[in-house]
């Protein structure tokens, strides 16, 4: 189901993408792109990670780690409710940063 209101970060994804990058190292080198896939819940908390790349490297497990520190999340609505619903990022990294799509 598509919810009227998707969840998001309150703050929006540039904010977001600028902690993220303020706290994770990133090598210049690392050209990758990430499908991560959560939960937000209709209290607006975050969790339940899943990976969908075939397998786990450390830095999708460090940029996992860095959301769930984050506050601010603000869960989706339907029928002017809040509900739980899966929220996917979609990361590219290039040159040292991320970015959010």
């Amino acid at each position: 189901m598509i919810l009227e209101v998707s969840p998001r970060y309150k703050d929006g994804i540039s904010s977001l993408e600028k902690i993220l990058n303020d706290a994770i190292f990133i090598d210049r080198k690392v050209k990758k792109e990430y499908f991560l896939r959560c939960t937000i819940n209709c209290k607006g908390e975050i969790f339940g990670f899943v990976d969908t790349n075939s397998e786990q490297e450390p830095l999708q497990e460090e940029i996992q780690k860095t959301i769930l520190k984050i506050q601010g999340w603000q869960a989706g609505m339907q029928n002017g409710e809040t509900v739980d619903s899966f929220f996917v990022f979609h990361f590219k990294i290039k040159k040292g940063k991320l970015k959010i799509l």
